[in-house]
């Protein structure tokens, strides 16, 4: 994935969680101000549109992402950050699937459930995404990423394009020669 998809996948996600952070917060937190007003702030409708256009840009983006991102690490045997991709892949559609719901369903009961559930599969999702980020940030920095029971050891830049090429062994072997080094002059003593 290259820099101008990547910001623009950054962007698309910045601009939907604020916009649907920002109606959420007029809809559910503020009263309104005219007792005859459905609105708890005039620019509450103006927040609803603007998220429900960089909804639909969020998802192009996202299947850009799939396409230059995730089926090449997935064919190459990436092991970097597999578990949150992974989420992310599944965590779209719910999330997706919900939003449209929202627009769809004209049944009042309805309503509520999908509100409540679009909004803790959105958190879920941004949340998932900084994670992701984070985790192939230090993958690149040559760290190590606990990865469940395991640490996984770090991929040079090759990766990027689903290539698996390893740290040099003596990059990674180097911490452990020089604690083994420490050990044993601390043993021979003064």
């Amino acid at each position: 994935m290259n820099g101008r998809s990547r910001w623009l996948l950054w962007a698309a996600m910045a601009l939907a969680a604020l916009s649907g952070l920002t109606y959420a917060f007029m809809r559910y937190l503020l009263e309104p101000s005219d007792p005859f007003s459905a609105y708890g702030h005039p620019l509450q409708p103006h927040a609803l549109s603007l998220h429900v256009l960089a909804a639909p840009l969020l998802l192009f983006c996202v299947g850009i992402a799939f396409g230059a991102h995730a089926l090449p690490a997935k064919r190459g045997g990436e092991r970097q950050a597999r578990r949150t991709g992974l989420t992310l892949i599944v965590l779209v559609t719910p999330m997706a699937l919900s939003g449209y719901g929202l627009q769809v369903f004209a049944a009042a009961s309805w309503r509520p459930w999908l509100a409540w559930f679009h909004g803790l599969s959105s958190l879920v999702f941004v949340g998932s995404l900084v994670g992701h980020a984070l985790v192939l940030w230090w993958a690149r920095r040559g760290l190590t990423v606990p990865e469940g029971n395991r640490i996984v050891v770090a991929h040079d830049r090759g990766s990027a394009r689903g290539l698996t090429t390893p740290l040099v062994a003596a990059e990674v072997a180097r911490p452990a020669a020089a604690a083994r080094s420490r050990a044993a002059s601390s043993e021979k003593g003064p």
